[in-house]
């Protein structure tokens, strides 16, 4: 908890500590083992906020309040999009009729990663590296264990929270040890994007997680359920048109945050 003197300036204090510079400086300062992380309090402590005359301070606390309220109004219709999204999944996800066999070498070629060393990453490696948060690259690397990115890929964490995500065509990445790869050998059975849900649904009913590994095996055991493939396909284009307003969001987002910047630039330079 950090209080300020009055109300003011605690919203200044707000607007100050809440970047995103200080997020990731506040992140690579965090101590404890995996899983138990924390930024530690002398962090806070010793962090140098500028101080201002008070009618700066409350300048600076209006204008960065409109740009929080038009923060709010967009994670608001993200969070609508979202339910929709799901909404629309799970009412697909009912008209399933297709049993698949993940085992099926005729459909899905599964495979897993290779362990990636501290010294291997290269901040502008041509390879991103996912691990078993396989929504959030850890890094990058200069060489992958794969070969071929002409065609999506679907991932898995093996043995973290149980998470899959799809990564489309042309996007260069190494999977490690801690990351699952699907390919979709023949997309008139099923869609690789589509095969997202079915499987985020099958892992869960199994209840995959750190203690429960998602291991190939136990991938290659599961057998899904989909639709035809022409639900599919309308599923998806439904599916990229929510997705692609979402990313208009996050970025209105991002450019809420850089304006509170340069808010911040303006008045206390």
């Amino acid at each position: 908890v950090l209080r300020a003197s009055d109300e003011i300036r605690a919203e200044y204090l707000l607007v100050w500590i809440n970047r995103e510079e200080i997020r990731k400086i506040a992140a690579s300062n965090m101590t404890g083992s995996s899983g138990h992380r924390r930024v530690p309090e002398y962090f806070y402590q010793q962090l140098p906020i500028p101080d201002a005359p008070i009618d700066v301070i409350k300048k600076i606390v209006a204008d960065c309040s409109k740009e929080e309220s038009k923060y709010q109004d967009c994670l608001s219709q993200i969070g609508s999009l979202q339910n929709e999204l799901n909404a629309l999944l799970v009412d697909s996800h009912s008209k399933a009729t297709i049993n698949l066999r993940l085992d099926n070498e005729q459909i899905f070629d599964l495979s897993i990663g290779r362990r990636v060393l501290r010294s291997e990453l290269k901040k502008d490696g041509e390879y991103e590296v996912y691990s078993a948060n396989v929504f959030e690259p850890f890094g990058r690397v200069n060489a992958s264990l794969l070969s071929d990115f002409t065609t999506p890929s679907v991932l898995w964490g093996i043995d973290g929270d149980w998470m899959v995500n799809h990564l489309p065509a042309e996007r260069p990445f190494h999977p490690t040890d801690h990351c699952g790869v699907i390919k979709v050998l023949d997309e008139n059975v099923v869609l690789s994007k589509y095969l997202v849900y079915p499987l985020l649904k099958a892992g869960e009913h199994e209840r995959f997680s750190r203690a429960n590994r998602a291991s190939t095996e136990r991938i290659k055991a599961l057998i899904i359920r989909v639709p035809s493939i022409d639900i599919q396909r309308e599923t998806i284009a439904k599916v990229l048109d929510i997705e692609n307003k979402i990313e208009e969001l996050k970025q209105q987002i991002a450019e809420c945050q850089s304006r509170k910047q340069s808010i911040l630039d303006k008045y206390l330079k």
